[in-house]
């Protein structure tokens, strides 16, 4: 049985780390430079390129093309999942620690198999949130930890979903309630730096809030499934590749 309140905290502690502080940093500038792009691309795309009269007012855009904004995303996406996949195996670290072998191991493999593992996930979840709101949380925390699997352990990503879907079948209530937990603080966040700032602040703050709060799932999930197999039958102290989960 998984301890969640040991679980939040060790990954709280993880992410107050030196390593833990970089990694947020770096999910910070992805997620700022992403709602920039996004809304570059939506003003060019969605507005004007439609011959609309009224153009949209984002708080910020950036000074390209709604083409070369569509494209940078791209790129920006396959980044992201490389900072997931650091991230990953960093909080999977014994001592909690940035490594060499973190940053460059199998680096291309596991990036293009996270980055398509958020995408189909994130549309799986947006589908099941329109047939209500339990629907998406339950699919999320059934694929909350593709991307520990893919990263850490290396798994391919039908394996991965698989082994996911078990761990959160074993552990569900621990795992739906901080999947409810990481979605409710996530939407207060961003809810309460619109209400709270105003629109030049907002766009930092929202990125801010959505950052810590991924960044610390992921440590905390990372957590969970280390004391998931730490409590199997058999496990006898083993450790998967030399990652210390």
């Amino acid at each position: 049985m998984v301890r969640l309140v040991r679980a939040l905290a060790r990954g709280v502690d993880d992410v107050a780390t030196p390593a833990g502080v970089r990694l947020l940093a770096a999910a910070l500038a992805v997620a700022l430079l992403g709602q920039l792009l996004a809304n570059t691309a939506l003003d060019g795309l969605l507005v004007s390129a439609f011959g609309l009269s009224v153009s949209a007012s984002y708080t910020a855009t950036l000074p390209v093309g709604p083409t070369t904004a569509a494209w940078l995303l791209v790129g920006l996406w396959t980044a992201g999942s490389y900072v997931l996949v650091v991230v990953c195996r960093a909080f999977a670290a014994p001592d909690g620690s940035l490594r060499v072998e973190d940053l460059t191991r199998d680096a291309l493999p596991a990036t293009l198999r996270t980055a398509v593992a958020v995408a189909v996930g994130g549309v799986l979840v947006l589908v099941g949130s329109a047939f209500g709101v339990v629907p998406g949380i339950l699919l999320a925390a059934h694929l909350l930890f593709v991307p520990v699997f893919v990263a850490v352990d290396g798994s391919g990503l039908d394996d991965a979903v698989v082994r996911s879907w078990r761990l959160a079948a074993a552990e569900r209530v621990s795992v739906l309630v901080l999947t409810t937990l990481a979605a409710a603080l996530a939407v207060a966040s961003l809810v309460g730096a619109g209400v709270l700032v105003g629109a030049t602040l907002e766009l930092f703050l929202g990125s801010a809030a959505a950052s810590a709060v991924a960044v610390s799932l992921v440590a905390v999930a990372v957590d969970v499934r280390r004391q998931h197999d730490d409590a199997g039958p058999g496990r006898a102290r083993r450790r998967t590749r030399g990652a210390g989960v």
